[in-house]
């Protein structure tokens, strides 16, 4: 259109139009119209090309925005996923680090499970070291030779029902100076059999309080040259029923200064067949309270040559019904300075067949004030001869009732300067068949008041 316009702009500056120029000028005009209608074909075309390339474009771009859309979309929904999968990454990494944390603290938990089964065993190794996890069969199966290293510590600390299973090759291997770890109730359980392992330099470290756990079954099987090793706190803290169980073999070997720890209440439960194996070195360290506690049966049981081993002082201190127990040769081998200590309600209780025992020695060092305690029986089984023993004072002191008791070889024995402590009540009781046996010596040292007593039976 623009090239239209020219071209008539320059006709109309041309002026008068020739033929030949308006053919010329019409051709140019149908060329430029028919070019400008190719050229505005052709430009719609392009027109439409642009709209259409526009479009295309357009399309493009619409497809481009909807591929970046999609792409965006994609990338969001990549995003997504991506999302997703770093949410189920980190759900996952979560689930890890879960299962994670729950292996470690099932770690944890396992650790402190082995710490705890650790710490278990680790308790229950101190424990056997200790001896306290130790059961009766373990023990019995410890080699008898390796017991030695045990010390008092652990020995202490052995569960009592354990200790049942030592034997006594065990138990002559401990160590003598460990033995002061057991208690009572250890001591109690020991298999009575296996006591015969302990020797004396053992037994003479057990702890004094723990002795009182021993029954007499366990003291009946000790080695009777063992016993040696107790002192005297041991012995008197063992429990007065368990000395039943000693036997004399075992009574014989106790260390002299020892039995002073003997109380009366265990003297009195010895088996009456065992205390025959008592000597004088050990009678004669008895506690003179404890001596209370024997009895008739255990003291007619004494070594007879072990008597010579009592004191006045513990004497003085038998129970005065047990004295019926002694029988003439025991009473023949008293210490004659130990006589002094009986007293009169203790010799009125001799079994009158047993004083015949007595010798003059032993006659002469009763307490005067003790020799009311004779009866008649007792006085008519005196030994003649040892009537000579009695001193005046002693005879004064008769029962004068007791005095018919003597028969005429006793009365011709008296010393002669001991019948001045005769008085009339006791003379005139004198058995009247006995008389005959004073001599001239003796009843010329009458005392002159006495004299009143004798009646016509005994002077004819």
């Amino acid at each position: 259109m623009r090239i239209l316009s020219v071209l008539l702009s320059m006709a109309l500056l041309v002026g008068p139009v020739t033929p030949v120029f308006a053919q010329s000028f019409s051709d140019s005009l149908r060329n430029s119209l028919r070019d400008s209608s190719g050229g505005n074909s052709a430009g719609n075309q392009q027109g439409q090309a642009n709209q259409q390339g526009q479009a295309n474009q357009q399309g493009q771009a619409n497809q481009q925005g909807q591929a970046n859309q999609q792409g965006q979309a994609n990338q969001q929904g990549q995003a997504n996923q991506q999302g997703q999968a770093n949410q189920q990454g980190q759900a996952t990494q979560q689930g890890q680090a879960n299962q994670q944390g729950q292996a470690t603290q099932q770690g944890q938990a396992n650790q402190q499970g082995q710490a705890n089964q650790q710490g278990q065993a680790t308790q229950q190794g101190q424990a056997n070291q200790q001896g306290q996890g130790y059961t009766q069969d373990q023990v019995t199966n410890f080699d008898s030779s390796t017991v030695a290293g045990f010390n008092k510590d652990q020995l202490g600390n052995f569960d009592p029902t354990a200790v049942a299973g030592f034997n006594k090759e065990q138990l002559g291997n401990f160590d003598p100076t460990a033995m002061v770890g057991f208690n009572k109730e250890q001591l109690g359980n020991f298999d009575p059999t296996a006591m015969a392992g302990f020797n004396k330099e053992q037994l003479g470290n057990f702890d004094p309080t723990a002795v009182a756990g021993f029954d007499k079954d366990q003291l009946g099987n000790f080695d009777p040259t063992a016993v040696a090793g107790f002192n005297k706190d041991q012995l008197g803290n063992f429990d007065p029923t368990a000395v039943a169980g000693f036997d004399k073999d075992q009574l014989g070997n106790f260390d002299p200064t020892a039995v002073a720890g003997f109380n009366r209440d265990q003297l009195g439960n010895f088996d009456p067949t065992a205390v025959a194996g008592f000597n004088k070195e050990q009678l004669g360290s008895f506690d003179p309270t404890a001596m209370a506690g024997f009895n008739k049966e255990q003291l007619g049981n004494f070594d007879p040559t072990a008597m010579a081993g009592f004191n006045k002082d513990q004497l003085g201190n038998f129970d005065p019904t047990a004295m019926a127990g002694f029988n003439k040769e025991q009473l023949g081998n008293f210490d004659p300075t130990a006589m002094a200590g009986f007293n009169k309600e203790q010799l009125g209780n001799f079994d009158p067949t047993a004083v015949a025992g007595f010798n003059k020695e032993q006659l002469g060092n009763f307490d005067p004030t003790a020799m009311a305690g004779f009866n008649k029986d007792q006085l008519g089984n005196f030994d003649p001869t040892a009537m000579a023993g009695f001193n005046k004072d002693q005879l004064g002191s008769f029962d004068p009732t007791a005095m018919v008791g003597f028969n005429k070889d006793q009365l011709g024995n008296f010393d002669p300067t001991a019948m001045v402590g005769f008085n009339k009540d006791q003379l005139g009781n004198f058995d009247p068949t006995a008389m005959v046996g004073f001599n001239k010596e003796q009843l010329g040292n009458f005392d002159p008041t006495a004299m009143a007593g004798f009646n016509k039976d005994q002077l004819g």
